[in-house]
């Protein structure tokens, strides 16, 4: 019998790391098609509303294409300004080290998708309006000063997305800190071509590229919480690699604190 619950757990924790599979990151030599295919989890590793559903990627299409009026509309631009400025500097993330922490905006090489769906999941049991998220697809490049290589490549991003009188934008402080980004201007801080990418509108609790882009179920709290120790503890590391002080950088001194490089205002 222990044999068969050993077996049992291995065969579920291969399961378990085979849907987790999905991480952003990108060679610059890698083409985002074939990391789609190197990822992508086996259909018996998909639960029974997976089967039938289509995905983040499946409903990607062209900026053109998109349909903004599904993206919820906020209306109130003090409401999104409140919103955005919460989400970015609250150290709500409480671990065993004693010093809480924000998410992680200063490890811009991988973990969007813990990033984005926090970044939901706090904002709506503070009362928020509803949120959807967006997804990109493609061989995308940032410029970041959080890299040592000075920029970043993803084969995908995920961040939240709302609609503020009908203008589509996205919350992504990994990219812009300052303010929500308008969707054109987002897609382009990763791409020098609109037509390179494609691009979908998902539910708020689509976690990765593979998942039911209308799901209704959420990820467990307890791969959440893994998932954020893991990205807060190589976040810790890169500030530390390039020779900044986390304590500061990570603690009540970050970088944007001191510059004012943009607001929703100017929208």
């Amino acid at each position: 019998m222990l044999k068969i619950f050993v077996l049992v757990c291995l065969f579920s924790s291969s399961i378990y790391a085979q849907n987790r599979s999905i991480s952003a990151e990108r060679q610059s030599s890698e083409d985002y098609k074939s990391l789609y295919l190197e990822h992508k989890p086996a259909s018996s590793s998909l639960l029974p509303e997976d089967f039938t559903a289509s995905s983040a990627y499946d409903e990607a299409t062209s900026f053109d294409a998109l349909d903004m009026s599904v993206l919820p509309d906020w209306y109130d631009q003090q409401v999104a300004t409140a919103a955005f400025q919460y989400i970015r500097d609250e150290r709500f993330l409480k671990r065993t080290d004693a010093f809480p922490r924000r998410l992680s905006w200063l490890y811009p090489q991988d973990g969007c998708f813990m990033r984005a769906e926090n970044m939901a999941r706090q904002l709506e049991e503070n009362y928020y309006p509803d949120m959807m998220k967006v997804f990109i697809f493609g061989n995308l490049k940032v410029q970041t000063r959080f890299s040592p290589y000075g920029a970043v490549s993803w084969w995908y991003h995920v961040a939240p997305i709302i609609s503020l009188n009908g203008q589509p934008l996205v919350f992504d402080p990994a990219i812009n800190p300052y303010a929500p980004t308008p969707l054109e201007e987002w897609i382009l801080k990763q791409t020098n071509d609109l037509g390179n990418v494609g691009l979908s509108f998902c539910s708020s609790k689509a976690y990765g590229p593979y998942d039911n882009c209308k799901s209704s179920r959420a990820i467990r709290d307890s791969e959440l919480s893994s998932d954020a120790d893991h990205y807060l503890s190589r976040e810790w590391s890169n500030v530390q690699g390039l020779g900044l002080v986390p304590e500061d950088e990570l603690g009540d001194t970050p970088y944007w604190y001191f510059t004012t490089l943009g607001s929703l205002s100017s929208l």
